[in-house]
């Protein structure tokens, strides 16, 4: 699966769809089957994410931001997505650094990210299934949308519906 995303055969849209299709599962199974252990990795990873915003901003980003969601996808239980979801965050933290070299103001972006990892660590704490895979999707998707085109949004459009309803 790697190698074939890195072949180009796969867009970029794909890419996301596959990443909120397989995150907002991940993160609703986590809510739902997390250990008080998952939940302490959680919460130890963002804060990891946090510290890393505040002493060098945007510079890694995509690797604490990777940590997080694999303790995550740990948490769902479900080892299938667990390793999916390690090999499509390697692919991603590619574009996350791809993305955040677009942006004008790259650490605001990774600050938004992390309150948006905050509500998710409090949504999967409070074992709430569906508001956890709401946040992290609409937190994907909010990261990449300003970078998107027509096409593109049309195309994720559908997994952002599918967790607003």
């Amino acid at each position: 699966m790697s190698q074939l995303a890195r072949l180009d055969s796969v867009s970029r849209v794909e890419v996301l769809q596959f990443r909120l299709l397989l995150e907002g599962s991940a993160t609703r199974l986590a809510a739902r089957n997390r250990s008080e252990a998952d939940l302490d990795l959680i919460r130890a990873r963002h804060r990891e994410l946090e510290a890393s915003i505040q002493a060098d901003g945007a510079k890694f980003f995509s690797e604490h931001v990777s940590r997080f969601h694999a303790s995550i996808r740990r948490a769902s239980g479900n080892q299938l997505i667990e390793i999916c979801g390690n090999v499509i965050g390697g692919i991603t933290a590619e574009l996350m650094v791809r993305r955040l070299h677009t942006e004008a103001d790259q650490l605001a972006i990774v600050q938004r990210s992390a309150l948006d990892g905050a509500r998710l660590v409090e949504a999967i704490s409070a074992r709430d299934a569906e508001g956890a895979a709401a946040i992290q999707v609409a937190n994907i998707h909010r990261f990449y949308a300003d970078d998107l085109d027509p096409a593109e949004v049309d195309a994720l459009r559908p997994f952002i519906d599918a967790v607003v309803e």
